[in-house]
């Protein structure tokens, strides 16, 4: 998916990719929240439903045409906000 994120549909999020292994993940109504085993590692999703407004435990990067964000995190607890 990551290699074609036009794939993923328009109007919902999916994680694309990640460095690390995710053990949960929630897609909550404002929110997506998930713990992975590594701290330091970097995820790819599409944002279909909703633009990020922020990420706790990491940094973002967000492409608006696209609707991919890229999120470089530092906790093993990631939430994205909208």
């Amino acid at each position: 998916m990551a290699a074609a994120p036009e794939l993923a549909p328009d109007n919902q999020n999916h994680l694309l990719r990640t460095s690390s292994v995710v053990q949960t993940i929630d897609y909550g109504a404002g929110r997506i929240q998930y713990a992975k085993f590594d701290a330091g590692s970097a995820e790819e999703f599409k944002l279909g439903a909703w633009p990020p407004k922020s990420v706790r435990g990491g940094t973002m990067e967000w492409d608006a045409r696209t609707k991919v964000l890229r999120v470089k995190s530092t906790a093993k607890t990631v939430t994205i906000l909208k």
